[in-house]
């Protein structure tokens, strides 16, 4: 660690993830170990040894501070071991020890002293005794206890929907009407019921999954849905309901394509609140605030995976310019936003996750916010989601598509793009702020959003975007974050070929934003090709909207 960056931790005060220490003699292991238990059950942190409270420097007078600490402090005190990071910095007022404690891999870790183990985790600028929901996170979090395995008080197999129960076992996991005879043992061997004595409870899964009304025995069970009539929160919603059903549906004997009574994520009134109806082209169809799909992905994903110790249920509140779906609690083991945007899974409630799987609710465990909420959104709302990790909810924000962008002639589109245009764009920044506005104003995804198909794949290629005419790929594109110069022969021949390969697109494009290389394939001879140069940072913009057109309008491509 540099010493600027040392001084700079040092201003901001001791906080969350910062604790100061003294360095001299009477630095008592235990107090050490304490504040090394508290961050490693967190997420992690850093404790200045040579720092006052008040953030002076002190320096270390203790020897042999890193060995003591490894032997002593962890080796003695801290169960199971944490690998610290010790590293130590100069100063004109003495040396600092900077230790750094990673989030714990084994939770709980525990302080050991006097014949106790005691569970500590950090609050604020401090650390406190963990209390009985803490250390049932902690536990979950460490494998050592599963919550969703739990009891639900007072519960036992009549709190259960059978009809759910049987179509379940039969449908999905194939279990014979012989075997159905015995159906509490099949609920305890597939963990719905839990108990070591009769009568046997509802697993808070079994209760959650397939209970009559489930609030009654999980009370943090259930989706608040809530809506407000402007962008703010209003002393009266136009719409506030807590929905207490199972979450998995019921289709009856004849297995009806539509469920006869729907599970809670089919069963609310968000649908009349973020779509309407519209007449196009004499043709009714539906019209959305947000991708369908996106918002159906996001509702399952807080419904199985929220924490169960959290007395809260999962919240849905819709703005007049956006979308917000609450997850109780914390990401668990250790995850973060850039992991799950990476696409990376580490399922708090296996059990659940399973079932909704065979319901074929998910269709790539851990890939749904990668694959489908962020493309859906940047392809039809033009906006990424937004994500609020705490350590009391997970919160994912989808904003309207700013209407303005939609409305610009493609004239005035073109003189956007050109103000907007910097060369420090990266090629995403260019999709999106530059290429997919004048894509919108070519008439492409107006009336079927699903025209423009983002990071599109097949035959073991990947192009950027993909332009579909009666679903069937039109014109490939590849932005590209270069000037038009520096683009290669090695770039052109590759575009060339996408539009030759399995599922054949008759015009690829290679684009900056501003210039605009078009490849059109022969009719006759598919080998050959033309290429057009359209520069729209050049002349007058509706010469340069016309050039455009000719080449990528929706009419005319679909026309060709």
């Amino acid at each position: 660690m540099l010493l600027s960056e040392l001084l700079e931790l040092i201003a901001r005060g001791e906080g969350f993830k910062l604790e100061f220490k003294r360095g001299d003699e009477h630095l008592e292991p235990e107090t050490v170990a304490k504040e090394i238990v508290a961050f490693a059950n967190m997420r992690g942190g850093i404790i200045l040894i040579g720092v006052e409270d008040n953030g002076n420097i002190s320096g270390i007078q203790k020897d042999g501070l890193q060995a003591w600490l490894m032997d002593t402090v962890i080796g003695r005190y801290v169960r199971p071991y944490v690998d610290i990071e010790y590293e130590e910095v100069a100063t004109d007022d003495g040396t600092v020890a900077v230790v750094e404690v990673p989030q714990g891999n084994a939770k709980p870790h525990v302080l050991r002293r006097k014949h106790r183990e005691d569970i500590y985790v950090r609050a604020g600028p401090g650390c406190q005794l963990a209390s009985r929901e803490q250390i049932v996170r902690l536990s979950e979090s460490g494998g050592l206890l599963s919550v969703e395995q739990m009891p639900a008080h007072g519960s036992s197999i009549e709190d259960l929907d059978e009809r759910r129960c049987r179509e379940y076992l039969a449908d999905h996991l194939r279990h014979t009407e012989k075997e159905l005879e015995d159906m509490p043992g099949l609920l305890a061997a597939h963990k719905f019921l839990v108990g070591e004595s009769l009568p046997l409870r509802c697993s808070y899964a079994g209760c959650a999954l397939f209970g009559k009304f489930p609030q009654r025995k999980l009370p943090q069970a259930g989706l608040r849905l809530t809506v407000y009539a402007g962008a703010d929160k209003s002393f009266s919603p136009r719409f506030d309901h807590i929905y207490d059903l199972p979450l998995v549906e019921y289709r009856g004997e004849l297995r009806a394509p539509d469920p006869i009574d729907p599970a809670l994520h089919q069963s609310t009134r968000l649908r009349e609140y973020i779509s309407r109806e519209q007449v196009i082209n004499r043709t009714r169809r539906r019209s959305w605030d947000y991708p369908e799909e996106a918002v159906q992905e996001l509702v399952i994903n807080a419904l199985i995976h929220r924490d169960w110790t959290k007395q809260d249920c999962v919240r849905v509140v819709a703005y007049s310019d956006r979308l917000e779906v609450i997850s109780p609690g914390a990401l668990p083991n250790g995850l973060t936003v850039e992991d799950i945007k990476r696409g990376a899974s580490h399922p708090r409630n296996p059990v659940m996750v399973r079932v909704f799987g065979r319901y074929g609710y998910l269709e790539g465990q851990g890939m749904g916010i990668r694959l489908k909420v962020i493309p859906l959104m940047r392809r039809e709302n033009g906006r990424d989601p937004e994500f609020e990790a705490t350590e009391q909810y997970f919160k994912v924000t989808l904003r309207q598509r700013q209407p303005a962008d939609e409305l610009l002639p493609l004239s005035e589109q073109v003189m956007r793009v050109r103000n907007l245009f910097r060369t420090e764009m990266d090629e995403r920044e260019r999709e999106q702020e530059l290429v997919l506005p004048l894509l919108r104003a070519l008439g492409w995804g107006g009336d079927d959003a699903a025209e423009v198909r983002l990071e599109h794949h097949s035959g073991g290629r990947r192009t950027d975007i993909a332009l579909l005419v009666h679903d069937q790929p039109a014109v490939f594109i590849e932005v590209l974050g270069t000037p038009a110069d520096d683009w290669s022969i090695r770039q052109e021949s590759r575009m060339v070929d996408w539009c030759r390969a399995e599922d054949r697109a008759p015009l690829g494009v290679l684009t900056n934003g501003l210039d605009w290389h078009v490849f059109a394939l022969s009719e006759m001879d598919e080998k050959t090709y033309s290429t057009k140069r359209i520069d729209i940072a050049r002349g007058e913009a509706n010469e340069a909207a016309e050039q455009l057109a000719q080449s990528l309008s929706r009419s005319r491509v679909a026309a060709s």
